[in-house]
């Protein structure tokens, strides 16, 4: 008789598990693969990972791979005050550092590439949403365009119709 008890895992514990070792070995992770190394069902697996998106917790690069989202603290208040004399003080939660202007410009240089990167996620964000709403216009306009050339064409045929009708008499 075994005196160790094995604690049940949930079924979403068992897929964030093969998701942590799959990233502990730099593999993608995909649906397919999930299945083959949980045992689960493609269902199960979709419904989880639908799940986790949702939460936070994953993200989807492209389609039929997730990528596990690192959680990160609450961010800390950040200040900085200018002094006179050049010296600033920047302060970071409960940490305090006194910068003269040399390194408050290195450290401006090295937080700069951060300030693009930001700059380009928001305009990518911003005009993927503009995309979206011009394609649904467009379909809209394609769609009534379609509905106004078969009713031309409903007309037309009618009209050829009516010619005949004329012709008989």
């Amino acid at each position: 008789m075994s005196t160790t008890t094995e604690e049940k895992r949930t079924t979403r514990q068992i897929i964030w598990g093969a998701l942590v070792d799959l990233r502990a070995q730099q593999q993608i992770a995909t649906r397919q693969v999930l299945a083959e190394v949980t045992g689960l069902k493609l269902v199960t697996i979709d419904d989880h990972l639908n799940r986790m998106v949702e939460d936070g917790q994953l993200r989807r690069p492209v389609a039929g791979v997730v990528e596990i989202i690192d959680q990160m603290p609450d961010p800390r208040p950040v200040s900085l005050l200018h002094n006179p004399g050049g010296c600033s003080k920047l302060e970071v939660g409960d940490v305090c550092l006194d910068l003269w202007p040399q390194e408050r410009r290195m450290l401006a240089t090295l937080l700069a590439g951060d300030m693009v990167q930001y700059s380009n996620i928001q305009f990518g964000q911003e005009t993927g949403i503009a995309m979206a709403q011009i394609m649904s216009a467009l379909n809209r306009e394609k769609a009534a365009r379609k509905a106004l050339e078969a009713e031309v064409r409903k007309l037309q045929g009618q009209g050829a119709q009516m010619d005949l009708l004329e012709a008989g008499q």
